[in-house]
């Protein structure tokens, strides 16, 4: 494969790690309708702040990671070990052949394994903060729901 192949691919997986980590909006269902909407309002506004701000986030659930472009190089490195072991010459070009092929697409459906898993963490991160947040202040939030754009 040229290489003037191989760039486009990896641009592919670095934009869609990049564009597909942002986390969903959600809302919560609050246990019980509270008594005073407009302080519930003020209090949920001022946890969004704080979340926001990363006040309340846990840094260890933000904490992004290269793991696309290490499952590319991994499947380089597995590809070219087998190759070299090869007993026979065209086994070994064969291997090879295929891993160089599969190594662009490896890295690419990494890349996006790896920002739905970044993507998740940060939703169950902020929904967690926002919940206690809201907790602290008398609202326990009962379920969570995803807000429509």
């Amino acid at each position: 494969m040229k290489s003037t192949h191989i760039m486009p691919l990896l641009m592919a997986a670095l934009a869609v790690q990049a564009c597909s980590s942002r986390p969903r909006q959600f809302a919560p269902t609050l246990q019980a309708a509270p008594v005073d909407e407009a302080a519930y309002r003020l209090a949920y506004s001022e946890c969004e702040a704080q979340v926001a701000s990363g006040k309340l986030i846990r840094r260890d659930a933000l904490a992004s990671g290269g793991v696309g472009a290490a499952a590319g190089v991994a499947t380089g490195a597995v590809g070219a070990a087998a190759a070299s072991s090869a007993t026979g010459f065209l086994t070994g070009a064969a291997v090879l052949g295929a891993t160089i092929v599969a190594a662009p697409v490896v890295a690419v459906v990494g890349a996006w394994g790896a920002a739905k898993s970044k993507k998740l963490k940060k939703e169950k991160a902020i929904r967690e903060m926002t919940g206690q947040c809201l907790a602290e202040r008398g609202y326990q939030v009962a379920d969570w729901e995803r807000v429509k754009r």
